[in-house]
């Protein structure tokens, strides 16, 4: 709706259709085409509004699938390693678009951006369950983030 970013000073854009381990690669076309949906209603009410900042939270899912199979464990990146692209799944690929297409919606704008990757933030109320959840949660229950 048209408005409903006016007089915003920055916008932190967390949302996204992310589950547990199963149900992404189980509905990879679902959460591609949604996330999708999501960056284009949030990055075009953010330029509307003329909003000075987006912060665009993307993903570690959207390096390449070899780059994040370290058996040590560790895995240290680099931001230029994310090409050649080749993230292991539509979430991933989601992601990785976002951040595109949060550079390309500021461009020729008054809206700066800034994008942090997060690799499996973990905090209050979430689940090891790589079934159930994906361990992303940064804010508790309440909405209090503390992690």
């Amino acid at each position: 709706p048209e408005g409903l970013l006016s007089g915003c000073d920055c916008v932190v854009h967390l949302a996204d259709i992310v589950a547990g381990v199963e149900f992404t690669f189980n509905n990879e076309y679902y959460i591609f085409q949604n996330n999708l949906r999501i960056n284009t209603n949030v990055f075009s009410a953010a330029v509307t509004a003329e909003v000075p900042h987006i912060i665009y939270v993307g993903t570690a899912c959207s390096y390449p699938k070899e780059k994040q199979m370290n058996p040590n464990g560790v895995n240290l990146f680099k931001e230029d390693d994310v090409m050649p692209a080749e993230p292991e799944s539509g979430y991933g690929w989601s992601k990785l678009i976002g951040e595109y297409e949060c550079r390309l919606s500021c461009r020729g704008s008054k809206t700066r951006w800034s994008i942090a990757r997060l690799h499996n933030v973990y905090g209050p109320g979430v689940s090891l369950d790589t079934k159930e959840d994906a361990g992303d949660s940064i804010f508790d229950p309440e909405g209090l983030g503390r992690a």
